[in-house]
């Protein structure tokens, strides 16, 4: 779905997608406005609330203060609930919600709910990065920095620091190209089989 909206807005060779011109054919197709200065606060549990789909005002509300690759993927996922899921999705977006933990404010059931979240995210990580564009940039980065294959995969990371250094460079530049965050980029690297061995033995953490 998300490379039919790319197709019909003539953005599937861009290196950044313009999400000004996905918010006016949403508006326009589905109706629904975005609002980028709200101000939603904190849901029940004291977390910060990202963003709000009111189907019956028809108006996604992006909080405002977000850096530019958390409000680019918020939008995205909005819009990704807009077109996947329609009206049955009312109340808040949250940090937690986003990270697929938190199910308590929603009408839906749990597993439900998280399918939702899960094709929102899967659905704004495709629109942000196409994956024709993103796999070539991918291979060429990967190439400009001398990465030697490891068995049937291109990328290899440990804990070695030349490994994670040039990692660290990667997501980098491929964060600069599609102006999404480090996270995003190898959540999205790692969703293409044989192209990422991750064998780090601790979790990471972004700057």
């Amino acid at each position: 779905m998300a490379s039919e909206i790319l197709l019909i807005t003539n953005k599937t060779d861009a290196l950044e997608t313009s999400l000004d011109i996905v918010a006016e054919y949403v508006t326009k197709n589905y109706g629904v406005k975005i609002n980028t200065a709200s101000d939603l606060g904190m849901d029940r549990n004291g977390n910060q609330i990202f963003a709000r789909f009111s189907p019956h005002k028809m108006i996604i509300e992006i909080c405002n203060g977000l850096d530019e690759h958390r409000k680019r993927f918020t939008i995205a996922h909005e819009i990704g609930h807009v077109i996947l899921h329609g009206s049955f999705l009312i109340n808040p977006v949250s940090e937690i919600d986003l990270s697929i933990n938190n199910f308590n404010d929603y009408i839906l059931d749990e597993d439900a709910i998280k399918r939702t979240e899960i094709q929102a995210n899967i659905f704004a990580a495709h629109l942000l990065m196409p994956k024709r564009i993103f796999l070539i940039k991918a291979v060429e980065t990967a190439v400009s920095l001398d990465y030697k294959p490891k068995g049937d995969y291109l990328i290899y990371i440990d804990e070695q620091p030349c490994n994670l250094n040039n990692f660290i460079i990667l997501t980098r530049q491929l964060s600069f190209i599609f102006n999404v965050s480090r996270q995003a980029i190898e959540y999205h690297l790692k969703s293409f089989e044989g192209l990422i061995k991750d064998d780090r033995k601790y979790n990471w953490r972004y700057n």
